[in-house]
């Protein structure tokens, strides 16, 4: 109801709490980034209920009833018999409930990305090599196959423990919840890194990590569809 609105009969009463006004509200008032984390979250929640009460009870008793020679409706089949492409009689769509991501740029797909807790290594790197510069930023990863490359491409140094530094700019790292590992790490001019906690390998990971998924969002756009004047 949040993302299709109010439905409405023909009567002029209407059924739902809310509308796109109200989903437009949140959005604004926490953050996009954050109300797609949140609005995902509740819904994994709510599907799981679902989830285990087909599992349990309607996908068992569905072929229990086929076994027995019931034959189904059209609505119990095409729920417990998906398919991804439905029979054409039925003009079945499917879209995205996320539509607007379909909408974005590669920068604000950069960045809704780079807003993730398990990618915030690699913004504080990215601040570190190209502070205030993000279409940079975007360029180098693009270019960057991996770790080494996107070090090599650009001029960066891993220090040594005791190996003199010029000055410091920041401190990133993974943060104690990375799922691949937690790296720490000092950044300095000259694009500069010395790690205090994990190692390279480990940033390494989470680069490959934060790259793959950019390629693979951006993947989900929809081209424009060209339409006469």
């Amino acid at each position: 109801i949040v993302h299709a609105g109010k439905k409405r009969f023909p009567s002029g009463k209407t059924a739902g709490e809310f509308d796109l006004s109200d989903f437009d509200r949140w959005a604004q008032q926490i953050g996009r980034e954050k109300f797609e984390f949140l609005f995902r979250i509740s819904l994994r929640t709510v599907g799981s209920y679902y989830v285990e009460f087909l599992e349990k009870l309607a996908a068992p008793l569905y072929w229990n009833l086929r076994r027995a020679g019931v034959t189904p409706g059209f609505e119990a089949g095409a729920a417990l018999e998906y398919s991804p492409y439905p029979d054409p009689r039925y003009r079945i769509t499917f879209d995205d409930v996320f539509w607007h991501l379909d909408k974005e740029s590669m920068e604000e797909t950069f960045d809704r990305l780079l807003d993730r807790q398990s990618y915030r290594g690699i913004r504080s790197l990215l601040d570190a090599f190209f502070p205030r510069n993000r279409a940079a930023a975007l360029a180098a990863v693009c270019e960057g196959t991996d770790f080494h490359a996107f070090m090599t491409a650009n001029g960066a140094q891993v220090l040594e423990a005791d190996e003199d530094v010029a000055q410091f700019q920041l401190r990133g790292g993974s943060g104690s919840s990375g799922i691949l590992g937690v790296v720490g790490f000092n950044a300095y001019e000259g694009r500069r890194l010395r790690f205090y906690q994990g190692d390279q390998s480990i940033l390494a990971q989470i680069y490959l990590d934060f790259r793959r998924c950019l390629l693979a969002e951006r993947k989900k756009q929809r081209p424009a569809k060209w339409k006469p004047w």
